[in-house]
Formats: C-alpha cells, structure tokens, sequence
C-alpha cells in the first residue's frame, strides 16, 4: 500500500492535471458504489491505533496534494465535506496529539486545517454577503 500511495503522490505533483486525474478516478469509484468520496482512504485514517504512521502521512499527503490542485471552490468544498462527514476533524485531533510526535504528520495535518478553515471562512464570507443582500 505504501508503494501505491508514493506513486500517486509522485503522480499527482508531476503537474496539476495528474492530481485532477486521481480526483476523477475517485469519484467515479466512490460515486458508482454510492460512498462518500475517499471513503477508503478515510478508512485507514479511522482506524487509527491500527494505522502505520508513515501510510496515515502518505494519505494525508496526498489528500494535500489533490486539494491544492482543484481550480474551483465548490470541487474543494465538496471534497473536504466528504472527509469531514468522514471524521477528518477527528483523525487530525488524533494524530496532532499522538505520542511520540511526528513532525512530518504534524506539518501535513495542520496543512489540510488551515485549507479548510480558509474554506470554511469563506463559504461563512459568502452566506453573510447573500443574507445582507436579502435584506
């Protein structure tokens, strides 16, 4: 699994359109069998005391990796809703405090948050300017 995961994300940094590539490949999987997106990666990363950190790292790594190279707010938006109704907030408030600390985890873990909260801040940006307008 480790090698498979190395070679997407070697994959999906080569150029942007490789990691909307994966993105693709994804939903097709996850739509056809009605699951939420990366749900099988999302289950790895809940399975948590069973899950090798370098495996938990590669797969937040690609997540990253993908996320970065969506042009669109609404594609990022409904990737990390998926991950969310998944657990992530969970799986990154375990990993952050899983002892001993692992700086690399660390480092991927706190890049997926600040994406979401910049999201987040957004869609929030977004709705007041809509309700304001309403009125």
């Amino acid at each position: 699994m480790k090698t498979s995961l190395k070679l997407l994300i070697v994959f999906a940094e080569y150029t942007e359109t490789n990691a909307l590539l994966i993105l693709s490949a994804v939903t097709q999987v996850d739509r056809t069998n009605k699951r939420l997106l990366w749900s099988n990666a999302m289950k790895i990363l809940n399975e948590m005391d069973n899950s090798a950190s370098e495996v938990v790292l590669l797969i937040i790594t690609l997540f990253n990796t993908v996320l970065s190279a969506i042009p669109d707010q609404d594609t990022f938006y409904d990737i990390t809703d998926a991950l969310e109704k998944q657990g992530m907030q969970r799986c990154t408030q375990y990993y952050l405090t899983k002892k001993p600390i692992e700086a690399d985890l660390i480092e991927q873990f706190s890049i997926y948050d600040v994406n979401f909260v910049e999201l987040y801040s957004y869609c929030v940006f977004v709705q007041d300017l809509l309700d304001f307008r309403q009125h």
